[in-house]
């Protein structure tokens, strides 16, 4: 019988029943269709917020509207995201065969052989809030599932997946700044975003400002490499969607395009 790793946070992040989160995606597509964006180029990475629907699903939304709209390898996602619950230092998979959603099951498709850390991923929502977007958008594909801890060597990390990269499109799961007030987390995600988009990973180092960092800069070392150029779909935090301007969180969908 295959491992399947069940939802650990629908009812919490999504809609735990079908109809409900079906009824969700619609409405945060409605909501974000407007800022779709369409290239020339070949879309080999993104990167997606990992917060509760209500609050960074427009962000998600429109990320993956893109990522359908443009030429991307559509079968087979990386998907790369910080452990919150667990450290450990660089990268882990795990031992699952299948991930449940409300929406289905997700086969998995390991690229690489990466150490197991099964329990760093039972509870871990970075990875999980990014299948029902897959799901709603992309049918018959299967998952590379990674977490991330502290990197001892990004260049060593890079080449693992730099041999994967013909085979696979990255998503990198990542918030933002965290509980500032509304007009200091524009600054500094503003600062943030601008290093990526420069593809100055060195400034990223010192100065980026996101709990998926160490995805974020693997993303960045094969941007450089393999002469990928970024760019912004759109930031929101969540003193826009819900109210709040105090403690706000924040969310940018950034694409990277094989030039």
């Amino acid at each position: 019988m295959a491992r399947i790793r069940d939802p650990a946070v629908a009812g919490m992040f999504y809609p735990k029943r079908k109809e409900e989160l079906i009824a969700l995606l619609e409405e945060l597509h409605n909501h974000a269709e407007k800022y779709v964006k369409k290239y020339k180029e070949l879309i080999k990475a993104v990167i997606a917020p990992h917060a509760g629907y209500i609050y960074s699903g427009i962000v998600a939304s429109a990320t993956y509207q893109t990522l359908k709209a443009n030429s991307a390898i559509k079968n087979h996602y990386t998907l790369i995201g910080p452990s919150h619950y667990f450290g450990f230092y660089d990268v882990a998979g795990s031992t699952y065969e299948m991930w449940r959603t409300p929406l289905g099951l997700v086969p998995v498709q390991n690229l690489l052989d990466l150490p197991p850390f099964d329990n760093a991923f039972a509870h871990e929502h970075s990875l999980e809030v990014q299948l029902p977007f897959l799901q709603y958008y992309f049918n018959e594909f299967s998952i590379f599932p990674v977490l991330t801890g502290k990197i001892t060597n990004i260049k060593n990390i890079a080449d693992k997946f730099n041999s994967i990269i013909a085979n696979t499109t990255f998503i990198v799961s990542s918030d933002l700044s965290h509980y500032y007030p509304y007009d200091t987390a524009v600054q500094i995600d503003e600062n943030t975003i601008n290093h990526i988009l420069n593809l100055d990973l060195e400034g990223f180092e010192k100065e980026g400002n996101a709990c998926g960092k160490e995805g974020i800069k693997i993303i960045l070392k094969l941007a450089i490499e393999n002469n990928w150029e970024p760019d912004l779909i759109l930031y929101q935090n969540s003193g826009d969607t819900s109210g709040s301007k105090e403690n706000v969180v924040g969310y940018a969908g950034i694409v990277f395009l094989q030039k």
